[in-house]
């Protein structure tokens, strides 16, 4: 089936964009305007400059998406502005990791720190959600990433005092398979068992170039592969759309993917990451660590 084009109008500092044939539900069918359903954060919104880098400054419970431009981002942010619409209470929230590089340089930066409470939550991989409660990062989630199950554990899990989760299981991000290249490659030169031996050890053997690369050789695009493996983290489901809401893919633009009436704000968010203490109070005697499920 076609899809229907695109309208796109922008009044500074906002830029709407939304299927022509779908009509943004008002205040009264879904209890709230979309520009309140999934907040952009920014640097701003982050406690960078402090020792725990990535706290956040909002109260309350917070689920953030950090995503980049990939397929993969686009599909989870599409699911994101689903669940937004049509759940109460908690917020959540979005980071473009490529416009906010000084979040993602935070989060690498405490991967470096083992010490660092926070290092459970450095970055791992692309896109991936983080749950903050009261100002810290408490949890990875490692769900099915389907609305159903996201409402369900935003409702039931995420917000609940106690419960952390601090295994990350994904890795990486899926790269664009147009501007997937590949190179030739170059000579070794060490010394491997079982090989004739590649180092040097007098001046007469060097009668042929070390590097060994071919400077004919020209780039090249990484043949696409189909994956049959089925991910724990994958789903088929059809979301369920509440009566009155309309399914809005987030639009991909060069400040990062724009949900329906979002407001762009330049973000420069920092991703908090923090489970421990909490800026008031001395921190909790015990802490729940909840086992992530492993598909049967």
């Amino acid at each position: 089936m076609a899809t229907p084009a695109q309208n796109i109008a922008t009044t500074s500092p906002i830029i709407s964009v939304r299927p022509s044939n779908v009509v943004t539900p008002s205040v009264d069918t879904v209890g709230g305007s979309l520009r309140e359903m999934v907040k952009r954060f920014t640097s701003d919104d982050f406690d960078i400059d402090s020792r725990e880098l990535i706290t956040l400054k909002q109260d309350g419970c917070v689920l953030m998406l950090f995503h980049v431009e990939n397929k993969e981002s686009q599909d989870l942010a599409t699911i994101w502005s689903l669940v937004a619409q049509q759940v109460a209470g908690p917020i959540f929230g979005v980071v473009n990791m490529l416009s906010e590089r000084r979040i993602a340089e935070a989060l690498t930066k405490l991967k470096t720190d083992g010490s660092s409470p926070m290092h459970w939550a450095s970055l791992k991989q692309y896109p991936f959600i983080m749950v903050y409660r009261n100002h810290w990062p408490v949890a990875i989630y490692n769900g099915p990433r389907e609305v159903q199950s996201i409402i369900d554990y935003s409702l039931t899990l995420a917000c609940q005092s106690g419960y952390y989760e601090t295994l990350q299981v994904g890795g990486s991000m899926e790269v664009n398979p147009a501007t997937n290249y590949q190179m030739g490659s170059y000579a070794p030169y060490t010394n491997i068992p079982g090989t004739p031996p590649m180092v040097h050890t007098t001046s007469l053997e060097f009668t042929t170039p070390v590097r060994g690369f071919d400077d004919n050789s020209q780039l090249s695009l990484v043949p696409a592969t189909t994956s049959t493996t089925t991910s724990a983290t994958t789903s088929t489901t059809t979301p369920v759309i509440t009566p009155g809401t309309a399914p809005v893919t987030a639009t991909n633009t060069p400040q990062g993917f724009v949900f329906p009436n979002q407001p762009i704000l330049n973000p420069q968010p920092t991703v908090a990451a923090n489970q421990i203490p909490r800026p008031t109070g001395p921190p909790p005697a015990t802490r729940q660590q909840v086992p992530v499920p492993v598909p049967r």
